[in-house]
């Protein structure tokens, strides 16, 4: 008799819960139907198998049922491989718009996610080209930029993932040009202009949520960034974000340190012990908001 071990902790399936064969649609449906239900999949051990191979319906719901009266929700039971992909939008590879993302690449992992971590400076590519191909009649739209040079690959792994985190810092109140070219090729195929008449606004290309987010590091402290207006500018591509994938939120780290010595640049408009003191006692604070920025959103079902 086929023993299924350790699907959750103490229990064991058997064979006598097999039944038809599961397709991927059915699997999927189901999938979606019961995460909205808000039981949690990142319960079930082995599920990745299940969605590759296609397991059988019997054996899902029984793994649903067993794990709901057994109050299994805590990820030490096992849970689904989640694809998370983590943006570097900094010309710096180590600095600090680098080590926030690669905290919240942290907390992705420590839930268990699968997470990739690219630089966009290390692609050679372009912004929006406007060749337009992606809002054509008669052309199947599936939100992936048509474009081919170095960064498709990317924007399909984006579009592919369960979760996006993007970061950049903020250069004369914007995010950097690469990060921003990056934004035009990963939004604008995935957005309409097709007016949704049954629920209103617009239609949308993918139908479910991927969770998106954005990390910006700035010189500007939080009177500053109120002055200039960055809760405008920078929220707008929260705004764009969330109105193409369903979800997006922002972490800002403000006031940071730019220099590792302040004496060897020009720059007597900041306080060099001022910024040590940020670095040194706000800092670590950001970097605990951004491992847990990861920590949620590698656990945000689509």
């Amino acid at each position: 008799m086929m023993q299924e071990e350790d699907i959750f902790a103490g229990i064991h399936l058997t064979d006598d819960c097999l039944g038809d064969k599961l397709n991927i649609q059915q699997f999927t449906q189901t999938w979606q139907k019961t995460s909205s239900e808000g039981f949690d999949f990142g319960c079930l051990k082995g599920l990745q198998t299940m969605r590759t191979l296609g397991q059988n319906m019997a054996w899902l719901l029984k793994c649903i049922e067993l794990g709901k009266q057994n109050g299994i929700n805590r990820p030490d039971y096992g849970k689904l491989m989640t694809k998370v992909m983590i943006i570097n939008g900094s010309p710096r590879k180590n600095f600090n718009t680098a080590k926030l993302l690669k905290e919240a690449q942290r907390g992705a992992q420590d839930t268990g996610a699968d997470v990739e971590y690219v630089n966009l400076y290390d692609i050679n590519y372009k912004g929006c080209i406007s060749c337009l191909i992606c809002k054509r009649k008669g052309v199947e739209q599936q939100g992936l930029c048509f474009y081919k040079d170095d960064l498709r690959p990317l924007l399909e792994k984006c579009l592919n993932a369960d979760a996006v985190i993007i970061g950049s810092p903020v250069y004369h109140s914007y995010p950097t040009g690469m990060m921003r070219s990056f934004l035009e090729r990963f939004m604008f195929p995935a957005h309409t202009y097709m007016i949704d008449r049954e629920n209103g606004g617009l239609k949308r290309i993918l139908n479910h949520t991927l969770p998106t987010a954005l990390i910006f590091t700035m010189n500007a402290n939080e009177e500053q960034f109120k002055q200039h207006h960055y809760d405008v500018v920078l929220g707008d591509n929260e705004m764009s974000l969330r109105a193409v994938f369903g979800y997006c939120e922002t972490l800002y780290a403000f006031d940071t340190f730019q220099y590792t010595d302040y004496a060897k640049y020009d720059c007597d408009l900041f306080d060099a012990e001022h910024k040590a003191k940020m670095r040194d006692e706000q800092f670590p604070k950001d970097m605990e908001k951004a491992y847990e920025l990861g920590k949620r959103l590698a656990t945000m079902i689509k």
